[in-house]
């Protein structure tokens, strides 16, 4: 009987955003709280921003390494999102 091996990798590579995404960085503080974030209204500090598009985008927040993480979003959404108050 002949030893097969059988591997299977892990997908991690993010796929490439579509035209009409937006991507949003945002970095964090080493307790944990977001510091800075992209397309922020000025309605909303950093770190309610964070946790609105945390609380109402499904599956589109990727973490990154040094305290960093990205959401890729349809730009629809993000301004349905702005509009929320």
């Amino acid at each position: 009987m002949e030893n097969t091996e059988v591997t299977t990798e892990a997908a991690t590579e993010v796929a490439a955003p579509a035209s009409s995404d937006v991507i949003i960085h945002a970095s964090f503080a080493p307790d944990g709280t977001c510091l800075a974030i992209g397309e922020s209204p000025a309605w909303a500090s950093p770190q309610q921003w964070f946790s609105l598009l945390s609380k109402h985008t499904f599956n589109s927040y990727k973490a990154l390494s040094g305290g960093r993480g990205l959401f890729v979003i349809k730009r629809q959404r993000l301004e349905e999102l702005k509009s929320m108050q």
